[in-house]
C-alpha cells in the first residue's frame, strides 16, 4: 500500500494576467473525473503530482465539502435509525441499513472527525467521500467488501 502523503496541499500557480483561479477546462476536468481522482488520492498519491489532483484535493480540504460529507454519514445514520422524516429514496443504490448499524460508532467519529476545524490528511479525506459517494461500494452494493474495513482505514488516514 502506498504512503500517505502528509505534506501541506498545494496551491495552484496562476499567470499574473490569470487571476480567476483554476481554468474553466481544469475545473470541468476534475468534476469528470473526481470519483477517479478521489480513488487516487485514497492510494496515497501526491496531490501537487498533477493540477488535478492538487485541485481536487483542495475541493476535498474545504470545509463546505468537508461539511457535505459528514452530513452524508449523518444522513445514512438518520435514515438507518428511521429518523429521516419525509425522504422519499430516489438514488440509484440504496444504502444497506445493516453495514451502516455494524459501524455506527466509528460512522459517527468519522462525521466528528471530518467536521473538526483542523483540515485533515487528503488521503482519509478522499477515502470518506469515496465512501458515502462510491455507490459499488462497501455501504451501498450487496456484494461488496464489508464496510468495517473501509470506515476504520478512512479513520485511521484521517487521525494522522
Amino acid at each position: 500500500m502506498p504512503v500517505a502523503y502528509t505534506s501541506p496541499i498545494p496551491r495552484l500557480s496562476h499567470s499574473a494576467r490569470d487571476k480567476t483561479g483554476p481554468s474553466l477546462a481544469l475545473r470541468a476536468q476534475v468534476r469528470w473525473n473526481a470519483a477517479r481522482l478521489d480513488a487516487a488520492l485514497a492510494d496515497g498519491a501526491a496531490p501537487d503530482a498533477s493540477k488535478a489532483l492538487a485541485l481536487r484535493a483542495r475541493q476535498l480540504a474545504d470545509p463546505r465539502h468537508r461539511a457535505r460529507i459528514a452530513k452524508s454519514v449523518r444522513f445514512l445514520l438518520e435514515l438507518d435509525e428511521g429518523d429521516a422524516a419525509g425522504y422519499i429514496p430516489l438514488t440509484r443504490a440504496p444504502f444497506r441499513p445493516d453495514r451502516v448499524a455494524k459501524s455506527r460508532p466509528e460512522l459517527v467519529e468519522l462525521a466528528d472527525r471530518l467536521e473538526a476545524a483542523d483540515t485533515p490528511p487528503i488521503k482519509g479525506l478522499a477515502m470518506a467521500n469515496l465512501l458515502v459517494e462510491d455507490g459499488t461500494g462497501a455501504l451501498y452494493a450487496q456484494d461488496s467488501d464489508p464496510v468495517e474495513p473501509a470506515v476504520d482505514a478512512a479513520l485511521a488516514a484521517l487521525r494522522r
